[in-house]
């Protein structure tokens, strides 16, 4: 689907065609919230980028927009992910140590990837990684693969109601029922994705 397609169906599911309530850019907002959401509690947009090692160089930033990390190789082999103990019991407890060779380990931290032993030549370090969605325009192709659309659809209805009922002092919100079927439909999402 695209974001138009996407706003009218939650239009129609919301039953607001044709209401000036909600402008487009506004459910647009909502779209993209939504695909964010969705892409930092189920890492749904996959991803890759290169990096070239330099000599001597131990720590390398996270690709742009990357939420989490599935792998990362150097120079096509597959690096193993280790943690900061497993790295204190390669150096001996020396965090300053400079050992220099081809990387079979890295550990993660603040968006960086830590490579051990640190490289001593120019290779490639490869990342697959999960990352955040772009800002949209209605003219952009959704980074969300699609079997997620409905499921953006559902959470943009969520929030619409949300903001119709604080916006409206609308008396059916002060009843269970609405604030259920908000929370059914995030339960929903959340129960899909596992």
């Amino acid at each position: 689907m695209t974001p138009t397609q996407i706003i009218t169906a939650a239009r129609r599911k919301y039953n607001s065609v044709g209401d000036t309530f909600y402008a487009d850019a506004e459910i647009l907002d909502l779209l993209y919230q939504c695909e964010l959401e969705l892409a930092l509690a189920a890492f749904t947009i996959e991803a890759t980028a290169t990096a070239s090692s330099t000599a001597g160089t131990q720590s390398y930033a996270y690709p742009t927009r990357c939420v989490a990390l599935k792998r990362v190789t150097y120079n096509g082999q597959k690096l193993k992910k280790i943690s900061f103990s497993e790295d204190d019991a390669l150096t001996f407890l020396n965090e300053n140590d400079t050992t220099q060779g081809t990387p079979l380990y890295y550990y993660e931290f603040n968006s960086y990837v830590y490579l051990r032993p640190i490289p001593d030549s120019i290779k490639t370090i490869k990342y697959f990684y999960y990352k955040e969605p772009t800002i949209l325009t209605v003219s952009d192709t959704l980074e969300t693969p699609t079997k997620f659309h409905m499921v953006l659809v559902d959470g943009i209805v969520a929030e619409m109601m949300l903001i119709g009922c604080v916006t409206n002092n609308n008396t059916l919100c002060n009843a269970k029922l609405p604030m259920e079927w908000v929370e059914n439909t995030r339960f929903f999402r959340n129960s899909w994705l596992s």
